[in-house]
């Protein structure tokens, strides 16, 4: 005897009613497949629906995308307000984004790719306004301050997502350096090739943007 979710998936195979299901199972099946990965066939499959089906209750593929992009801002877990002081809160604020944005090396140029996801950034700009208004800055340097910390993390976010993809292309950022200038004769690029490759990495890009950032606020406030 045949269960009640067999039957479904049997009438769905004959083309009878479709299977009912919401924008955030599409959502929530996307992330769990990879949005690197990610097709509207696999998402189909994954839900055991049609890809017509995707299409009416989301949109197309870069409508799964976007929306998936926004849910996986969402969830960043950042930093709770425990009295911390301003500096402080705004380097884990930065870190906790940077581990976020860079845990796949696809997912800055997805985002940047993507445009604003307002109703995300909406929300994360609200959460970090919430704790700096409460040590003193005002809304409008608050969002000033927002801005360039996210130029910070941003921009070595994604120098560690090219990192990454150089690494897995070519196998370490040396191979990469020295493939690069083997289509050069010996004799050009002659600073290039005494520099150290550390100019190619960014493990060091966040930690000094950020201690600039704080430097340069705390002077602007006058703070010691």
């Amino acid at each position: 005897m045949k269960t009640k979710s067999q039957k479904s998936s049997a009438r769905n195979a004959r083309g009878g009613r479709p299977q009912a299901i919401t924008a955030d199972q599409v959502v929530d099946t996307a992330l769990q497949i990879g949005l690197r990965e990610m097709t509207m066939s696999a998402l189909a499959g994954k839900l055991g629906v049609s890809i017509p089906t995707i299409y009416q209750t989301v949109g197309d593929r870069d409508e799964v995308l976007r929306r998936s992009l926004s849910k996986f801002i969402e969830r960043i877990a950042y930093p709770q307000d425990s009295g911390q002081h301003w500096s402080e809160y705004l380097r884990e604020f930065g870190e906790v984004t940077f581990a976020q944005l860079t845990m796949k090396q696809y997912i800055v140029p997805r985002i940047l790719d993507a445009g604003h996801l307002l109703e995300a950034d909406l929300q994360v700009v609200e959460v970090f306004l919430t704790v700096v208004v409460n040590r003193g800055f005002s809304i409008d340097e608050g969002v000033e301050l927002y801005r360039r910390l996210m130029l910070v993390v941003v921009g070595a976010a994604a120098s560690r997502c090219r990192e990454l993809i150089t690494i897995e292309r070519y196998g370490s950022i040396e191979q990469a350096m020295h493939k690069g200038l083997s289509i050069y004769p010996p004799n050009e690029l002659p600073l290039v090739r005494q520099a150290n490759t550390s100019f190619l990495c960014s493990e060091t890009l966040l930690q000094s943007g950020i201690k600039s950032l704080i430097e340069s606020v705390r002077a602007e406030r006058a703070e010691k």
